[in-house]
């Protein structure tokens, strides 16, 4: 039985106000052509496959045609949970509906821990996989007691969500043993696990609970076959656990992830009752035997790991399984591309992105000495025999110089538009008969720039 793991598609996310509908429909439209190519039979997405808890039209319609266009194709069983960024009213809407279809989505904690278990078979009914799908935990669906200590509140919310993966584990069990044979178990989580890493500026929501932003990973019971994970846009193993993964984004949410490779996790489950017995260096037994295989050329060290392999002594007298994990790299739809340095080595820059006939879209970071009062206009001359464009400027110099006298406790994000403006024009010394005009003229810039922001996400 094969089984893709994915999460954070982020439908509906812009860059700087720049819309990404092209990218997201040519990924999903891959994805379509990967799951039928590989012979998927269940695909779970770990959470947040929405960007705003409000989608737009548009991109309400990309979900449900990806959804529609999905049961052509072999893959049989989709499992959805949300994350934080997702609304659990809005996708849960028509799950009555898609349950029909063996969609299943799980977007807050339903009544029973039996409601978020679900027993999905292969095409042909002979092998099975049980997913325990855990969305997005919040700490008032944990601790239903308020508790000021902040030590005492984040011991009692790690706590809380061990108790409840453990408890959904029970369930899976129950129906393990109705069926009476040796089934794999996976489950979900959106969240933060101690270990993993993420970019500074990549948009992930930091998980509170008072402070605590993470959670070890014995909140797992050695019983999960696969953890499959969302949240953190880097596709990794929290403290190198093969069968724990974060999946990762599949496209690149910033210029701060331009360069990582962009994947998803193929697992694949296999019986054969011939299998030899082994027990595993940690001595659990859960009747697995798990291979791993980085199946591209990723280079990422968090999920290249050069084939380890591990097996477990089976738990039943059904036959063993075997369970093999495989890194499958998505291919960049829309390059990023990121460009620090003095205007020399920009230039340069540009010029070889020119005459490779790159289409990338350009974040130029200008970090000389030289004052550049029109900075953007030499970059677009640059750049303007190619089909290239340029998403974000920032000029160090001149942030800088507007920092220079404002009070050490004061943050850049603290001062309006106009504060800034007005601290330009008073910096370079602008005579009074001209600051008007030009301060009449960057206000009508401004609101022209949140019009088409406000049009782009209304889209």
């Amino acid at each position: 039985m094969r089984i893709i793991h994915t999460s954070d598609w982020h439908l509906g996310r812009v860059l700087y106000g720049k819309s990404r509908y092209k990218e997201q429909e040519a990924f999903l439209q891959w994805l379509l052509v990967f799951l039928e190519a590989e012979n998927v039979d269940a695909l779970l997405i770990s959470g947040d496959i929405f960007d705003s808890s409000t989608p737009s039209v548009q991109t309400q319609n990309l979900y449900y045609n990806f959804l529609a266009q999905m049961l052509k194709t072999k893959c049989k069983h989709l499992v959805l949970i949300a994350g934080n960024h997702d609304s659990a009213n809005f996708l849960t809407a028509p799950k009555e509906l898609l349950a029909k279809l063996d969609i299943h989505i799980i977007g807050s904690l339903p009544e029973t821990r039996k409601e978020q278990v679900f027993l999905l078979e292969n095409k042909d009914k002979t092998e099975q996989v049980l997913i325990c799908a855990v969305p997005f935990l919040r700490e008032r669906d944990i601790c239903t007691s308020y508790v000021r200590d902040f030590e005492e509140k984040a011991k009692n919310f790690v706590q809380g969500v061990k108790a409840h993966y453990d408890e959904v584990l029970f369930e899976a069990k129950k129906i393990q043993k109705e069926q009476g044979k040796d089934i794999p178990i996976i489950t979900t989580g959106h969240l933060f696990i101690t270990g993993g890493k993420k970019e500074d500026d990549e948009g992930v929501r930091d998980l509170y609970v008072g402070s605590l932003l993470s959670l070890p990973t014995d909140i797992f019971s050695t019983e999960f076959s696969y953890i499959a994970l969302g949240h953190l846009h880097k596709a990794q193993r929290p403290n190198s656990k093969e069968h724990i993964r974060y999946s990762g984004t599949p496209l690149a949410m910033s210029f701060s992830e331009a360069e990582q490779k962009k994947s998803c996790v193929l697992i694949e489950y296999k019986w054969d009752s011939s299998n030899s017995v082994l027990i595993r260096d940690n001595g659990t037994r859960q009747g697995t035997q798990d291979s791993v295989h980085n199946g591209t050329n990723l280079q990422n060290e968090d999920i290249s790991h050069g084939g380890e392999k591990m097996q477990n002594e089976n738990i039943s007298q059904n036959g063993i399984f075997s369970q093999e994990i495989t890194v499958k790299e998505i291919p960049i739809f829309q390059k990023l591309v990121s460009i620090s340095g003095d205007m020399a080595s920009i230039e340069k820059k540009l010029q070889e992105l020119v005459e490779q006939k790159s289409t990338a879209w350009l974040e130029i970071i200008y970090t000389g000495k030289e004052l550049r009062a029109d900075l953007l206009s030499e970059i677009e001359t640059c750049i303007q025999e190619s089909n290239m464009q340029i998403i974000r400027v920032q000029n160090k110099q001149v942030i800088a110089e507007l920092t220079q006298n404002i009070n050490t406790q004061e943050q850049l994000e603290d001062i309006t538009e106009e504060e800034v403006f007005t601290r330009l024009l008073f910096e370079k010394d602008i005579p009074e008969e001209q600051k008007q005009p030009l301060f009449a003229l960057y206000r009508e810039v401004v609101q022209e720039v949140h019009a088409d922001e406000q049009k782009m996400l209304e889209e």
